[in-house]
């Protein structure tokens, strides 16, 4: 499984981070990997993203960022909890076996997609 944690739907950058999930989406299916997006935003909002880019993967909201708290993703910035662009890769058992933190969105879904090949050993 892989996580991203984004900050906002409809940004620049994160608009891009998950255009190119997207479009990669075939890589991670072809390995069982399971795709999962979380932001702050709430789930109409999601909803509005995932028609506006074709996503193809699940996003899920965390507007209480409990979530966000639990993964250890909030970074203050001016006072303010701010979500700290971040991925992981889960394995079977539940492990997080690869961290990106943070993320420089050029170039992330490869070395995402690296990382899940090296660990499944594919």
């Amino acid at each position: 499984m892989v996580i991203y944690f984004y900050p906002k739907d409809e940004t620049p950058s994160c608009t891009k981070e998950a255009c190119s999930f997207r479009d990669n989406i075939e890589q991670f299916e072809d390995q069982d990997v399971i795709l999962l997006g979380i932001s702050p935003d709430d789930s109409k909002t999601h909803e509005s993203f995932i028609e506006n880019h074709q996503l193809n993967f699940t996003l899920l909201a965390d507007p209480t960022l409990d979530v966000c708290r639990k993964f250890d993703v909030i970074r203050e910035v001016d006072g303010r909890p701010r979500i700290e662009r971040t991925t992981f890769v889960v394995d079977a058992r539940g492990i997080i076996t690869w961290i990106e933190r943070p993320v420089n969105v050029e170039g992330h879904v490869e070395r995402v997609l690296q990382a899940v090949h090296e660990i499944s050993g594919l």
